[in-house]
């Protein structure tokens, strides 16, 4: 979550991540010459290059498109190694689903080996036709294709995430849902509709976005059936939490905010320290964002004091040799709710324990 106090929000990470230690300076090079189609790369510049396309595993010109989205959305250098990564995650993610979809007639198979070769070439709008012809044909020819078809809706949503095109994914993913084979299908594919909604609405400020987002994931909450699929259901809620928390965060009420803490509260019921600790850490660091940002806007310190209590109950698994990043962020978040109620008393004591 994008805060002035660098706040973070944890949610479910679906897709592969390649972790990039290219420095950013580097990359914002590449990045700026890439829109001059790499003319007049230094020397240096193109050994790393080479180092990437080897680290990464994929060719020159799947890289070239990976640099391209970057520039593209415009994304922050200190962010670009992170993105690289998510991106080359997706991208290998998406070759293998391709490779997966059923080659129900001839004209299919030959549509899906032209899509591979594309993709891998880095000609991505090209792909995206080829398999949007797969679809057309899968719609009108093939009989009993509709697993096919929701197959292939489901890889396009993967291509249009790898571009970071998240209102284009969610589309895909929902059309992947309607022709799902069974409720199992139909509930991974809404996730994944959700999960795009709400990438656009937290990464480019899309209330709509994050207002169908909630929809989606209330919806989902319904689906997974709780007795069933604890867990699942439980990370539903976490990340209906998040969605509102974030819509809740750029709105003058409180409404979402009190709905993200119920939503966070729901998910400790089945997410539960024993069962499975690390995402129990989780979801009391959201509580505690939530409950964070309503004590700043009451007058009382009530949440604030219950905010300090999740954030202390997530250090409790998040710890720093277990999970550094997460260990440091979540203290982070505890200076920053001890620093808001030191500013209410008169005493100097919780100061004392923000610093």
């Amino acid at each position: 979550m994008r805060s002035s106090q660098g706040i973070g929000v944890g949610g479910n990470v679906s897709n592969s991540t390649f972790i990039v230690g290219t420095p950013a300076a580097k990359l914002k090079e590449i990045v700026e010459a890439q829109g001059r189609q790499w003319r007049n790369l230094s020397e240096s510049q193109r050994r790393e290059l080479a180092n990437l396309q080897r680290e990464l595993g994929v060719s020159e010109g799947a890289l070239r498109t990976f640099f391209a989205v970057l520039g593209e959305k415009g994304v922050a250098p200190e962010q670009l190694a992170q993105k690289l990564g998510e991106i080359a995650g997706r991208f290998k993610d998406l070759q293998a689903g391709l490779t997966q979809i059923p080659a129900s007639a001839p004209d299919v198979a030959a549509l899906r080996a032209r899509a591979e070769a594309a993709l891998d070439t880095g000609r991505w709008d090209e792909a995206d036709r080829l398999l949007a012809q797969m679809q057309d044909f899968q719609r009108k020819y093939v009989a009993g294709a509709l697993t096919d078809l929701s197959a292939t809706a489901a890889r396009r949503g993967d291509l249009a995430m790898t571009q970071l095109r998240f209102l284009e994914a969610a589309g895909h993913f929902s059309e992947a849902a309607r022709f799902a084979p069974d409720t199992d299908g139909r509930i991974k594919q809404l996730r994944a509709e959700a999960d795009a909604l709400d990438r656009d609405g937290d990464e480019f400020g899309v209330n709509a976005s994050l207002e169908a987002a909630i929809g989606r994931y209330q919806e989902l909450a319904r689906l997974n059936l709780r007795g069933r699929v604890p867990l699942d259901w439980a990370a539903t809620q976490n990340n209906l939490g998040n969605a509102l928390l974030r819509l809740g965060g750029r709105e003058s009420g409180t409404a979402r905010l009190e709905q993200a803490v119920a939503a966070y509260r729901a998910a400790l019921e089945e997410r539960t320290r024993e069962r499975v600790p690390l995402e129990w850490a989780m979801t009391q660091n959201n509580l505690g964002n939530a409950l964070q940002a309503l004590g700043t806007r009451e007058s009382g310190t009530a949440r604030l004091e219950q905010a300090v209590a999740a954030f202390r109950a997530a250090l409790e698994e998040w710890t720093r040799e277990r999970v550094p990043l997460q260990w440091a962020m979540t203290q982070n978040n505890l200076g920053n709710a001890l620093q808001e109620l030191g500013t209410r008393e008169s005493g100097t004591a919780r100061l004392e324990q923000a610093v």
